[in-house]
């Protein structure tokens, strides 16, 4: 697979914003705003929410600070103080510690309150992280808006002939409110047959997304969708059968690096076929 040659900063996603300082000569510090979503999974089920989180990292003392808001009032729900952090030449920058101790906003113990098994990466394309509330609600959050640099494009025709697409990207952006819940997805530089013209984006919009049964990840449906080509439906694109997921996976060997999107539609009497990547698939494994 040929590498992307646009490589998007964390800092363009539409809701995550990098503040960073310089507190004196030895002294380097550094403010992640983001927008995440998440699945939470506990014995009753597994539900989708949305919450504000801010990542205050010490580069110097190679120790990052979390806190989570709640998504309505804006009020820190509590802090994770003083974690661990890690840099890889691979990974980016990770972070992870066994029991973590929440707190206030003004640093008071929360009591019967635990966080445990948590993981963390930040790198140029992606924020995730991973951890339990008291032993027993599992919460995997990722940003409500996130580019995958790396996907293959297939499509199969009503003969069985099929054609590939390289070197397009994948652009997954999250939207979330009370009433329900939708993705809105682009593709960028993409044809889906070698006679179609390149199309510099095209969206589709308010595709249906829920957790998958087992909780690890988000699953996309839509039984019709009209794309829309710089802000203009057109009908005569129209997709059917829209399926897809969106897979946060995840180990500690390598913490987010194998997280992909995968979708499959049918266009113009075609089917076609994506799976994008945040990384090289081939690479996605090292450490």
């Amino acid at each position: 697979m040929k590498k992307s040659v646009l490589l998007l900063l964390l800092a363009a996603m539409t809701t995550t914003v990098f503040t960073s300082c310089l507190g004196g000569e030895n002294e380097q510090t550094a403010q992640i705003n983001a927008t995440m979503v998440q699945l939470r999974q506990d014995i009753s089920g597994t539900e989708i929410t949305k919450a504000n989180y801010r990542y205050d990292i010490d580069y110097t003392n190679l120790r990052i600070t979390i806190t989570i808001y709640d998504e309505d009032t804006y009020a820190a729900a509590f802090v994770l103080e003083n974690i661990p952090l890690q840099y890889d030449t691979n990974l980016g920058y990770t972070f992870q510690a066994t029991s973590v101790t929440p707190v206030t906003a003004s640093g008071a113990v929360i009591n019967d309150f635990d966080i445990s098994n948590l993981y963390g990466e930040f790198s140029t394309p992606t924020l995730d992280l991973r951890y339990t509330i008291n032993g027993n609600i599992n919460v995997t959050a990722i940003p409500d808006a996130a580019t995958y640099l790396f996907s293959d494009i297939t499509t199969t025709a009503a003969d069985g002939s099929t054609y590939q697409h390289e070197d397009s990207y994948v652009n997954m952006s999250y939207r979330i409110n009370s009433d329900s819940t939708l993705v809105d997805m682009t593709l960028y530089n993409v044809r889906f047959v070698g006679e179609m013209p390149l199309i510099e984006s095209m969206t589709f919009p308010s595709i249906e997304i829920t957790p998958s049964p087992a909780g690890n990840s988000f699953l996309l449906s839509a039984d019709e969708i009209i794309p829309e080509i710089s802000n203009t439906p057109y009908p005569s694109y129209k997709v059917t059968n829209f399926s897809g997921s969106v897979n946060p996976s995840f180990s500690a060997g390598s913490f987010f690096r194998y997280e992909n999107v995968k979708c499959s539609f049918n266009c113009m009497e075609m089917n076609v076929s994506i799976d994008a990547n945040m990384y090289l698939p081939n690479n996605s494994g090292s450490n």
